[in-house]
């Protein structure tokens, strides 16, 4: 016998695991009974099409590239809330005096082939997410003060939200949801099918797909609600269908699951919400994304340069060896030696490698070298870095011819 979210004092209070496995969602009706015999013929395939009316707006969002189906096993489930969920609740939860457990006492109009307010979507929603707070709140898992909270949203009449979250903070989880009209299992079925989000411009908008508005309003949702880089996590639900999602840390990458029917039995969508709760709260044991590769966030990288220091100056490598001026103290300092310190009375210089490495070099032969090096004329070579400051005493005139005959100093060769 399938339990409901009426009997959590009756049963729950009893054995909460059992409860689990046992909840069931009541069925709504696919339309009143005065349009039974006026409904318009549909398939599994019909679309709706009403998303193509939500608005977008350009924002960053635009980062989301790629979309990509998980399979949670269903054995991963119940064995965590095996682990986790007691048998006999932790806490007591008291739908009498909390308003936060309270349930409607009568479900709104709901019609799964039928046109229906949001209002009516929200009160059989209560069912499954009032319950799943009831159930986690029961835990030792010190969550007692977070909760689901609706929260405004752009189009409300095609399109609202829940955030689960503490008080006055921002959450980890946010539950989507529309009509079953405006979002029907072909549509649905075509958002977990998306692998890649299109370029998006002012020119596109209008053009933009009814598939592609809804995963930007979510990724929106998400980044307005969730309150860490890797907390994105979302649902998407018409209440008769249930997507499970979650954005990587970064943004870029979405994670999906296969559509879930409202009467899924093992593990039921009282388990599954549950278990996605957890797992967007990095619940130790739950489900974790799969690692992706990502660009460096800028937006939060400081990059104004430090204080007090003066001018924020890189310095910078000459184009080339080339380019070196031969000026100053360059010849010497340039290799940490100074030569003239190191001309030997006897006209030789003294090898670092001993006496048996002795190499002879005429003194006046060194000496003239270096007289040459400051009217030696030097040409750039190369432009491996065109944004190096110039030295204009050594560049090469634009010009000029350059004659591969001509002088421009002498290399010292040792024997």
């Amino acid at each position: 016998m399938g339990r409901s979210a009426y009997d959590f004092d009756t049963y729950a209070t009893r054995d909460l695991r059992t409860y689990l496995r046992r909840f069931e969602l009541p069925k709504p009706p696919p339309c009143d009974q005065l349009d039974m015999f006026h409904l318009p013929t549909t398939t599994i395939y019909s679309k709706s099409h009403e998303n193509n009316r939500l608005g977008l707006r350009l924002g960053k969002w635009k980062k989301l590239e790629n979309m990509y189906s998980i399979m949670v096993e269903n054995n991963s489930i119940t064995g965590w809330l095996n682990r986790n969920i007691p048998v006999k609740p932790s806490f007591q939860t008291d739908s009498r005096t909390d308003v936060r457990y309270c349930l409607p006492e009568k479900l709104g109009s709901l019609y799964s082939h039928k046109p229906s307010e949001m209002s009516a979507v929200l009160s059989w929603l209560h069912l499954p997410l009032v319950t799943a707070t009831r159930v986690l709140h029961s835990t030792a898992l010190g969550i007692q003060h977070w909760q689901f909270i609706p929260a405004p949203a752009d189009d409300n009449s095609l399109f609202r939200y829940i955030r689960w979250q503490p008080p006055f903070e921002r959450g980890s989880l946010v539950v989507a949801y529309q009509t079953p009209f405006t979002l029907n299992e072909q549509d649905l079925r075509e958002f977990i099918e998306c692998t890649s989000f299109p370029d998006f411009d002012m020119v596109t908008n209008n053009k933009l797909e009814a598939k592609y508005r809804l995963w930007a309003k979510i990724w929106d949702a998400c980044n307005h609600s969730c309150n860490h880089a890797e907390r994105k996590w979302f649902v998407v639900t018409t209440y008769t269908h249930w997507v499970f999602g979650a954005f990587s840390a970064g943004g870029t990458v979405a994670f999906v699951s296969p559509i879930l029917q409202y009467s899924n039995a093992s593990p039921t969508i009282l388990e599954w919400i549950t278990y996605w709760v957890a797992s967007s709260m990095a619940i130790p044991g739950a489900f974790a994304l799969p690692q992706v590769d990502e660009p460096i966030p800028t937006e939060d990288v400081d990059m104004e340069p430090p204080v007090g220091l003066g001018p924020f100056y890189v310095p910078r490598a000459p184009r080339s060896e080339s380019a070196w001026p031969g000026k100053h103290h360059e010849p010497g300092e340039s290799a940490g030696v100074d030569l003239e310190s190191v001309l030997s009375d006897e006209g030789s210089l003294k090898s670092v490698f001993g006496d048996g490495h002795q190499i002879v070099i005429d003194t006046s032969d060194i000496q003239k070298w270096l007289s040459k090096c400051t009217t030696a004329v030097h040409h750039r070579l190369d432009e491996d870095d065109l944004f190096a400051p110039a030295i204009p005493e050594f560049e090469f005139p634009e010009n000029s011819h350059f004659d591969p005959g001509a002088y421009r100093g002498e290399w010292m060769h040792c024997s």
